[in-house]
This record gives C-alpha cells, structure tokens and sequence, in this order.
C-alpha cells in the first residue's frame, strides 16, 4: 500500500491485534509480563521514537483516507 498509485479516493477500514507498543528506551522485561502477553497472545511492538508504552482499545476501529496525489491542488 505505500507504493500503490491511488486514482480515485480510498478508505481503509482494519481493526488491529492486540498489541502492547513500548518506547525507544523502555525494558520489556522489567515493565511487561511477558509470559501473560504470550498466553494471552497479544504481541510486544517497539518503537523507534521515545515515549511511554501504548495500548491501543481492541474495539477500535481504525480508518486512513488516501486521496491521489495532486488531485486537490487549486
């Protein structure tokens, strides 16, 4: 999808896995239970960026919009 030449407008509707996003610099291992995340398999992201960890809601519904390039220039 980030190659993908986009004619016409596009709405990408997903739902994510679980997941639990821990920062740049935090320890997995002091700041998760990691054999719950396996028995519960939710999986353990991190990130490039700083920060705190992340949760996200499993009922969420999450949307992009892609709009072709220079279509929305005046």
């Amino acid at each position: 999808m980030n190659f993908a030449k986009i004619t016409s407008p596009l709405l990408y509707l997903w739902r994510p896995q679980p997941v639990v996003t821990i920062g740049r610099h935090q320890n997995p291992w002091k700041e998760c239970v990691l054999e719950q995340l396996q028995s519960d398999q939710v999986a353990l992201v991190r990130r490039r960026s700083g920060g705190r960890c992340g949760v996200p809601r499993s009922r969420l519904q999450r949307f992009h919009l892609h709009l072709p390039f220079g279509r929305l220039r005046h």
